[in-house]
């Protein structure tokens, strides 16, 4: 969940989107309705723990939060997960990419009818079998 230079106005003026709440309950019930609730494990990578502690709810299933201050640490953990939930940026992108298994990726970024979305080609930058939510 990448948070952090994306909040700054500028950024969202452009179309930086950010991924909303409602957004993380529709991926985690799209992976508990699949998997079942029983053998989902979600592991939550971000510059804001503190917000996704708060804000993200998994629907009763187990989760971990990364607490390393090392970014390749938690890349070479997300890399290894079966499948992936993808909100904006380019290290869960790159996570998703390299990993395996289900991509549910957040739909609206960047921001419909942005500058950013003008220069952006959605269907170069996520791939066909990716899931679009939001």
């Amino acid at each position: 969940m990448r948070r952090g230079d994306f909040l700054q106005p500028g950024h969202q003026k452009w179309g930086y989107a950010i991924a909303t709440t409602e957004f993380f309950e529709h991926a985690t019930k799209w992976f508990i309705d699949k998997y079942g609730a029983d053998k989902v494990l979600f592991l939550v990578t971000s510059d804001d723990i503190p917000w996704c502690r708060y804000n993200i709810n998994f629907q009763g299933a187990e989760h971990l939060f990364s607490l390393t201050s090392e970014p390749k640490e938690d890349f070479a953990r997300l890399i290894s997960c079966d499948h992936h939930i993808v909100s904006v940026g380019s290290f869960g992108w790159w996570s998703a990419w390299l990993g395996k298994g289900d991509v549910v990726y957040y739909k609206d970024f960047p921001t419909p009818n942005s500058n950013h979305a003008k220069n952006h080609n959605h269907f170069d930058y996520y791939p066909q079998n990716w899931i679009g939510m939001t």
